[in-house]
């Protein structure tokens, strides 16, 4: 099984509010779907800015797709 992975430069200074290097893409919860991505997951859990839910991070983000924020 391979298992998937973001690569974050060296030279990545972070997010330039929190300064975090790890992301979260929400979506896995079985109570929100909005599956947008934000800087965190360097605690168990994680509220996500966009829609609030409150989750357990529990996997990797399997796949990520570009476009505006909606």
């Amino acid at each position: 099984m391979t298992t998937p992975n973001i690569v974050v430069d060296d030279t990545y200074p972070g997010c330039p509010y929190c300064e975090q290097k790890s992301f979260v893409k929400c979506g896995s919860s079985l109570f929100s779907r909005c599956n947008k991505v934000s800087c965190g997951g360097e605690q168990d859990t994680h509220t996500c800015p966009w829609c609030g839910t409150k989750a357990q991070i529990s996997c990797y983000i399997e796949n990520l797709s570009a476009g505006k924020d909606l």
